[in-house]
């Protein structure tokens, strides 16, 4: 998966997902699928990693300050959405914003995925100088860490709140080895152990992750099950791409708005929803899911514009203040 644009699509195919998983009415009572769309975020995970695999160190500060300029400061904006919409009280507002709601709620706390990768990201220099300097033996390690974390945080302390995030860790540790892995596998035969990838995970995502949810030996265990779909899945697009050519410009444009998408569909999403199912009834619950999908990737490609718009007049302002403290 050399291409931009490959990893463009492998997010915008994860962001559909996770609308899927939040929205999609007509299959919720029976439809498998549905329950196992779960995997969009950790597809989300996984290509938050695989990019930074190739490079060969990583500087903490300057890294750092990217990530939090592309999510955190996203993630600030929606906050303040987020807090007028619904009325959070300030003290809701600074919970959020500090994380410290992530760490009481987890999965349960408001738009948990940017706070958790941004601690990952910040994890990320000292596991590429583990890879550096380990190769092969640096992926043990890391799996060494996240075994003891998790052993510990469980049976130690009895805390398992953002299991949610740990046992994503894995498959973010395996993503930045995906292009060596990739090297170390013949281009013709990529495709069978994609296929055979994606049809153990499915079977695995559909006796652990939706038939029951797997938490043993650890809560949240189920993501752990998740890992080959993710992997077969993403080395499938990869191949398609790579024998066809195809743009696939649709999952392409979604793909640069995620954060947007994520964020807007967690404010406004079940609100949209509820309301049009109200009006059109659930006869039309079909309908009723692409309206609400076409609105949040609407609303999602205009913050974008605005996000953007921000940046750069913000950093027009830095620019000349730095000048004229010259």
């Amino acid at each position: 998966m050399e291409k931009t644009s490959s990893k463009r699509i492998v997010m915008g195919l994860a962001a559909i997902l996770v609308l899927i998983f939040h929205f999609w009415i007509p299959m919720t009572k029976a439809a498998l699928i549905v329950k196992a769309a779960f995997i969009g975020v950790d597809m989300f995970f996984f290509v938050s990693a695989w990019s930074l695999g190739k490079q060969k160190e990583i500087e903490f500060l300057p890294f750092m300050k990217n990530r939090l300029s592309l999510v955190y400061f996203p993630f600030i904006v929606l906050a303040i959405i987020g807090c007028i919409y619904s009325h959070w009280s300030f003290k809701k507002f600074a919970f959020v914003i500090s994380s410290i709601d992530f760490f009481k709620k987890g999965g349960g706390a408001f738009l948990w995925y940017l706070i958790a990768i941004l601690f990952v990201y910040a994890l990320t220099p000292l596991l590429i100088k583990i890879k550096s300097r380990f190769k092969w033996l640096g992926l043990l390690m890391m799996m060494g860490f996240w075994l003891v974390l998790t052993t510990v945080l469980q049976f130690v302390f009895g805390y398992t709140k953002i299991f949610i995030l740990l046992n994503r860790l894995p498959v973010f540790f395996i993503a930045l080895y995906y292009k060596d892995l990739q090297s170390l596998i013949k281009s013709k035969i990529r495709l069978i152990i994609a296929l055979l990838l994606t049809c153990s995970g499915l079977y695995l995502v559909y006796k652990f992750g939706t038939s029951i949810r797997l938490n043993k030996p650890f809560v949240d265990f189920y993501y752990i099950m998740a890992i080959p779909l993710v992997m077969g899945v993403i080395e499938l697009i990869d191949q398609v791409i790579s024998v066809t050519n195809y743009k696939f410009w649709i999952l392409s444009f979604i793909g640069k708005i995620t954060l947007e998408i994520y964020g807007l569909q967690m404010i406004f999403g079940y609100n949209i929803e509820a309301k049009l199912l109200k009006v059109m009834g659930k006869n039309m619950s079909v309908l009723v899911f692409l309206i609400t999908v076409l609105t949040i990737i609407g609303m999602a490609f205009v913050l974008n514009i605005l996000l953007k718009f921000i940046r750069t007049e913000v950093s027009k302002v830095i620019i000349h203040l730095k000048g004229e403290k010259k």
